[in-house]
């Protein structure tokens, strides 16, 4: 689909205000905490359109319109698991987490449960953030191909990765923050104007695109997708940032109750507008061929180049929550010269995920198998941690086990990744009774 050059122009000059009003939030940093964690400053308004342009503008949004593109769009409904799980962390584990005084996953379990498992969490809590990167990065080409057709997809992800690198780098957690505001209520106005314009076109559903066909899953998308975010590392992060436990509460609700009321609704009519007049696209590019279709330059350019930048702003989201996990869990930042060390951190992990992103370049394989990887190795630990239950040591480890091992073998063997987390969840929680009877200490006496 051609570009006319005003579209060029609005998106460039558009890219070029939302990159400066960051790189100037980046005069906040005087130390590795402010780097990080902006100082543990965040208001409950800040927090909850920071946690929502990481969910809905990134690879997930993109990743999730393209395959209820493909398989109807009853699939939507699996997302509602996102936006439950926001509100029911926000409402009893958002004040848990802040009050911790706890940043990372992994210094929440050393705590817990020993240093051994810490650090084992903390390698999947990389290994996942690198895959929901990737994820950002694949969702990054797939946007910047409507906009440069005729560029190669290679050397435009290898150019989105090096902004990202460079933003992240130069901004960190600040820079971050203030572009998911900017993105969240651009986004929020863009797919209004969507919405309305495909209205004034109207929509009557062809025989040939069954609405239900998205639906068959839904068992187990739904709770995939609600186990599949829990207590990710971009999002542990941004309620350890939070002023209180009060901000961190109204804001993760917030988010999640605001994604659920109006951004689900408006995806579904999208998806069903975009299925009959745009037939036969490849899912990677569903959005933003629908984006460009309308033919106004103003919403053509504002928002791409806004479905670019909220990409850019995601992975840049979970390249910082990265960056602390390493800085943190391996107590990098007593080092001398902390804040440097951070930043060649931030660029390792950074080409590591670009390498993964040209090896899978599949936008939902990479989001799904992430969250098999995680949900069922974290969830019942982390729920445990949270509400003080005592787990000893060993059982532990038999719970992570359980769950770990299960996933694997589950998508082993061709069950599919929503099935695996699924599995590998209740697996983790049905081995948890029996291994804390095991492993309990013996009365003295």
């Amino acid at each position: 689909m051609s570009v006319s050059f005003e579209v060029y122009l609005l998106a460039g000059a558009y890219l070029a205000w939302v990159f400066g009003k960051g790189i100037l939030a980046s005069r906040r940093i005087h130390n590795l905490e402010d780097y990080l964690l902006g100082g543990r400053s965040l208001g409950a308004g800040l927090l909850a359109a920071t946690l929502a342009a990481t969910l809905l503008g990134g690879g997930a949004s993109m990743g999730i319109f393209g395959r209820a593109y493909v398989e109807g769009p009853f699939f939507l409904l699996a997302t509602l698991g996102w936006y439950l799980a926001l509100i029911l962390t926000g409402l009893f584990l958002a004040a848990p987490i802040r009050n911790s005084g706890k940043a990372t996953v992994g210094e929440l379990v050393t705590e817990r449960y020993g240093p051994a498992l810490g650090l084992t969490l903390t390698g999947l809590s990389l290994a996942y953030s690198l895959g929901l990167l990737a994820a950002q990065l694949v969702a990054l080409r797939e946007v910047a191909r409507i906009l440069l057709p005729d560029f190669n997809p290679d050397w435009i992800l290898a150019t989105g990765t090096l902004v990202v690198l460079l933003y992240n780098w130069a901004g960190g957690f600040w820079a971050v923050v203030k572009t998911d505001q900017i993105q969240f209520f651009v986004l929020a106005g863009g797919f209004t104007c969507l919405a309305v314009l495909a209205g004034q076109q109207g929509w009557s559903a062809p025989s040939s695109q069954p609405l239900t066909s998205g639906a068959r899953d839904l068992a187990w998308l739904f709770p995939a997708f609600f186990l599949g975010e829990f207590l990710a590392p971009a999002y542990f992060m941004r309620f350890a940032a939070a002023r209180s436990w009060v901000q961190a509460v109204r804001g993760t609700v917030l988010a999640g109750a605001g994604l659920a009321c109006f951004f689900f609704p408006i995806f579904f009519w999208l998806v069903l507008y975009a299925r009959e007049r745009l037939p036969g696209l490849e899912a990677g590019q569903a959005l933003p061929t629908l984006v460009a279709s309308f033919g106004s330059v103003w919403v053509s350019g504002i928002m791409l180049s806004a479905l670019l930048a909220a990409v850019m702003s995601s992975a840049d989201s979970i390249l910082n929550a990265a960056t602390l996990v390493v800085m943190h869990d391996f107590h990098l930042r007593k080092r001398f010269h902390p804040l440097r060390i951070a930043r060649t951190v931030c660029l390792l992990l950074g080409v590591s995920a670009a390498g993964l992103a040209w090896l899978l370049p599949d936008i939902m394989q990479l989001l799904l198998l992430s969250y098999q990887v995680w949900a069922p190795s974290v969830t019942v630990l982390l729920a445990a941690a949270l509400f003080r239950l005592v787990i000893p040591s060993g059982a532990a480890w038999v719970i992570f086990l359980a769950g770990l091992v299960s996933s694997l073998l589950t998508g082993w063997w061709g069950g599919g990744s929503e099935r695996a987390i699924v599995i590998g969840v209740g697996a983790s929680l049905l081995a948890a009774i029996p291994a804390v009877r095991f492993c309990r200490a013996p009365p003295k006496g």
